[in-house]
């Protein structure tokens, strides 16, 4: 009987990893034939320079550039808009100056600190967002907030003493809440996720709690073991410890696009999985969840799926301090057959490492893609409960599910095919959700369409895919990533797809960086005067 269940979940894999190609492919040979029917717009036309740009400079000369040829110029400078309350937002602008100007801390104080939210008057609407901006209006409003909260802070402390200070800090940052960045699976493509994350860290964007699902989780436990000051070399790939790559099976070291293929058919996935795990223990080492934590401030969060109801489906430095990172890691790319039984490892009171089962038993895992809805949205529930997080980015690195993702942004971005393939997708969508309730929906198609959490799919989630080409896809197979130049372009796939997000989340998370910032700093000065 167990021989007929792996059986049957090996074909099941392998339909579905068919499917998944093809409907990669197809995607993404739509997208050249709109290329080349719609050339010679004008708009097309800097659109794909963009997407060929090197550096974040060229980028934005060409985002002005197209902004320029869509109007969205002059748009910007117009504040008014249907799509949120200017007038709230220009009489709150006025009062915060007029109370900066007059020396007024106690009133600047009070507007300040009860009237801070993120998406105040619905300045957060994406459709407000053009390519290098929102409202003139919404970006003098955002940096004013901003620079009364250095006015207030840097204020003598004759008015505000400093415990007041920090108080103010404390509630207004909890009120306002936090950002969380997801890097979600992507079996194919987890690589972009480092060039999101070096995007975002560049432009000082990056949320200091991170979560991983799957291949994600590998990305996301090497980012959250380096400080500040150790990112930027390890994000260009020369931190990263490859030794892993160099010790695999001559047939795995081969060129031959075949053997990749095959895997990928047989088993789900291109990259070595295992290859992929042991450089994540390469390069965190013998590292808890708690000790990583203590050495660079961010907080890393792991989603795992079990079938036992005592295990945490989150694991962090408040859930499960003592768990080796790696080991976790491997928990959240199990898969049907291959990576069920996976022995998590933990350091005990005197530090050695020993076998974590909190129930005595040893632990089945499952892929997060096979989990029932409510299972899936479980963790991030949970990473909201205990961090107040109340604002998602995700890196979705499957490329191919994009038409189902897709929300309206960007002004100016509405011709009549997106809102065709946008209403055909969601159409496609609702349907499969149907199915899916009926307990109709085959398997491996709820896995292509509806294994995303629905609770990452509304509005108010800023989603990054990478644009990649058909070329990609069979550069992947004849030469899977095993060196630093390797890893360096699939990174850079990652941090071009980020570029058009940048002003987004500059707007939307420029105030919460600044509070958690002040914070920090203010509590480790205060505690180093305790001490």
């Amino acid at each position: 009987m167990n021989n007929l269940w792996r059986t049957y979940a090996f074909f099941v894999d392998f339909l579905f990893s068919l499917l998944s190609t093809v409907a990669e492919v197809a995607m993404f040979w739509h997208t050249r034939m709109w290329s080349v029917i719609l050339g010679s717009r004008p708009e097309s036309r800097i659109l794909q320079q963009m997407g060929e740009c090197e550096t974040y400079e060229e980028w934005m000369d060409l985002a002005f550039e197209l902004d320029s040829v869509l109007g969205n110029d002059l748009w910007r400078a117009n504040p008014k808009s249907d799509l949120y309350d200017y007038k709230l937002i220009s009489e709150r602008l006025d009062m915060i100056m007029e109370m900066k100007e007059m020396g007024d801390v106690i009133s600047l104080t009070n507007n300040i600190r009860s009237g801070l939210v993120r998406n105040l008057g619905n300045i957060a609407n994406k459709k407000l967002f053009t390519y290098t901006g929102t409202k003139f209006l919404i970006e003098k409003y955002n940096l004013e907030v901003i620079d009364s909260f250095n006015f207030l802070l840097e204020h003598p402390l004759s008015t505000l003493s400093v415990q007041a200070k920090l108080d103010l800090v404390h509630d207004t940052r909890q009120s306002y809440g936090l950002s969380t960045l997801v890097l979600q699976g992507g079996v194919l493509f987890g690589l972009c996720h480092l060039g999101v994350v070096r995007a975002l860290h560049e432009h000082q964007l990056l949320p200091r709690i991170i979560t991983g699902v799957g291949v994600g989780a590998l990305i996301a436990s090497l980012v959250c073991i380096h400080r500040d000051d150790e990112l930027p070399e390890f994000l260009d790939g020369n931190g990263i410890n490859l030794s892993a790559f160099g010790s695999q099976d001559p047939e795995v070291q081969s060129k031959d696009a075949w053997t990749r293929i095959k895997r990928f058919v047989t088993k789900g996935y291109l990259l070595d999985i295992q290859v992929l795990q042991q450089v994540v223990r390469d390069n965190t080492g013998d590292l808890t969840f708690e000790e990583a934590y203590a050495r660079t401030r961010r907080v890393l969060n792991i989603s795992v799926h079990s079938d036992d109801k005592y295990v945490p489906n989150l694991f962090n430095y408040l859930t499960t301090p003592n768990v080796l990172i790696w080991s976790a890691a491997c928990a959240s790319n199990a898969l049907p057959g291959l990576f069920e039984e996976i022995l998590l490892m933990c350091k005990n009171e005197h530090g050695q490492i020993v076998p974590w089962m909190p129930t005595g038993s040893t632990i089945k895992w499952k892929s997060w893609t096979a989990t029932p809805r409510a299972e899936r949205e479980a963790p991030y529930t949970r990473v909201s409960e205990l961090f107040n997080v109340n604002h998602f980015i995700v890196s979705q690195a499957r490329p191919y599910i994009a038409p189902f993702i897709m929300q309206d942004f960007h002004q100016g971005e509405s011709s009549w095919r997106i809102k065709l393939l946008r209403l055909v997708a969601f159409e496609i969508r609702h349907r499969l959700s149907l199915l899916e309730t009926l307990g109709l929906l085959p398997d491996f198609l709820h896995k292509l369409f509806l294994s995303d959490d629905r609770r990452l799919m509304n509005s108010e989630i800023i989603t990054i895919a990478p644009n990649l080409t058909i070329s990609d896809f069979w550069r992947f197979f004849v030469d899977a990533p095993h060196s630093r130049e390797d890893i360096r372009y699939w990174s850079k796939k990652g941090e071009q797809s980020a570029w058009f997000v940048l002003p987004l989340i500059r707007q939307r998370c420029g105030v919460e960086f600044m509070l958690d910032s002040v914070y920090d700093v203010m509590f480790r000065s205060r505690n180093a005067r305790k001490l």
